[in-house]
């Protein structure tokens, strides 16, 4: 059976079935990028699940570039993130 689901952006939904299917080879094998992980917070938030994901948010947050090679743009991603997924630790440290 197919759900179209055309408002959701597509790699973040894709993360997101993944981690909840046990699918750890197609994410947790590279490092992550702060859009991928937005795009994740943005589903989590959508459908309520962030809470689920909670055990896996320290993982997904430190895995990150050091803060010395974050651009502007990923700090604003992953503070963006942070908020959606309510972890007031790492939105703190990217704010």
């Amino acid at each position: 059976m197919r759900i179209d689901l055309p408002e959701d952006n597509f790699e973040g939904m894709l993360f997101f079935c993944g981690l909840f299917h046990f699918n750890h080879g197609v994410y947790f094998g590279k490092p992550y990028d702060s859009e991928a992980i937005l795009n994740l917070a943005i589903v989590c938030d959508k459908y309520d699940c962030s809470q689920s994901i909670s055990p896996m948010v320290p993982y997904l947050l430190t895995e990150t570039t050091s803060y010395n090679a974050l651009s502007i743009e990923s700090c604003r991603e992953l503070a963006e993130a942070s908020y959606l997924i309510n972890d007031a630790s790492h939105f703190e440290e990217y704010t």
